[in-house]
């Protein structure tokens, strides 16, 4: 499920979670929310879920917001590595307060610092609180220290940009004394955005690796390693090439929700009304080498839109179709495309 304005994920990993015990290690979205896991690479266990990005001062103060936005229950949990709320904001009165709503039922809360959007420059929060990195670290601390929150703190990041007057506090190296300060601030887990905040829309460009490397040495928590994903294939360069403790995805995810499997079958989703094959595959998931020339993708894509209508039947979001009808949209886009005359 997701709400409309930002998107759940997953995400697979390597190696175990440091710091204050997060629950292995993690995945997830593109500055929205996302996920990860355990294991060793090779396969989708121990998943981590993000929740839709949330506006602190909204869920501290408005009630109708709050059971709106975070929306949940027992099996996600359970289904996955853990559940981690995503809060934005820059006031750590407020994002004290908003998460202790929610700490009770989440395995851990997370500082979105990387939502490059319009709307985080109007409120200052997101990508646009890097530019005062004093405020960032002052919250992770307010969340870690006496009076916080009883969960552990993890940190959404993209990279510097080179705006800053000041060299410390500018690409690469402003990048690698921030992640320095959070770790020292009491955050358990890093997710690094390999891009930053100018990178979106048709800027967005190639995600640095070598940046999100750099980061992995200069720390000793766990850094999870966040864009550039477009199939499994991806995941398994990105842990080598990073060393990252694991990899987050939300895009990909959407169209492909079994990429973290490793390939097109599908444990986890039940075969259900006729769709009990999902086609073949290459091995790795790859988009790019999964042969969409035969029925069989086509014939997982129908398989996924209707297990997911299933779940969405069964856990509905608060703006259920708007919701539901941009997820079938993104199953369903690439083989409605190649349809050869309207269906």
């Amino acid at each position: 499920r997701s709400s409309s304005d930002s998107q759940r994920g997953q995400g697979q990993g390597q190696g175990q979670g440091q710091g204050q015990g997060v629950p292995s290690t993690m995945h997830g979205d593109d500055d929205h929310g996302g996920g990860g896991g355990g294991g060793d690479g090779s396969g989708g266990s121990g998943l981590l879920c993000y929740t839709p990005m949330l506006h602190a001062r909204r869920f501290l103060d408005d009630a109708t917001y709050r059971q709106q936005r975070f929306v949940t229950c027992p099996e996600e949990r359970l289904a996955s590595g853990g559940l981690i709320a995503q809060f934005c904001g820059n006031d750590c009165a407020t994002l004290v307060g908003a998460a202790r709503y929610v700490e009770d039922q989440v395995d851990a809360v997370d500082l979105n610092l990387g939502c490059p959007e319009n709307i985080a420059m109007k409120g200052n929060y997101g990508s646009f609180l890097l530019r005062q990195p004093d405020i960032s670290v002052g919250i992770v601390q307010a969340w870690t220290g006496a009076g916080g929150v009883k969960v552990p703190v993890t940190c959404k990041i993209r990279l510097f940009d080179e705006g800053s007057p000041d060299p410390q506090q500018r690409g690469l190296q402003g990048t690698l004394n921030f992640v320095r300060e959070l770790e020292a601030a009491g955050a358990s887990a890093i997710c690094v955005h390999g891009r930053n905040r100018h990178q979106k829309g048709i800027k967005t460009g190639k995600a640095s690796w070598d940046a999100i490397a750099r980061v992995k040495e200069v720390v000793s928590i766990p850094v999870i390693a966040n864009g550039g994903i477009e199939c499994y294939d991806d995941v398994v360069k990105c842990l080598s090439y990073t060393g990252a403790d694991a990899v987050m995805s939300a895009e990909a995810l959407l169209e492909n929700p079994a990429l973290f499997n490793g390939y097109y079958g599908v444990n986890g989703f039940n075969g259900i009304n006729g769709f009990d094959r999902y086609g073949s595959s290459n091995g790795n998931g790859d988009r790019r080498e999964r042969g969409r020339g035969s029925c069989g993708y086509e014939l997982r894509q129908c398989g996924f839109a209707v297990e997911y209508l299933r779940y969405a039947t069964l856990y509905p979001p608060s703006d259920f179709y708007k919701c539901v009808k941009a997820h079938v949209l993104k199953l369903l886009h690439a083989p409605l495309a190649r349809c050869p005359s309207p269906l």
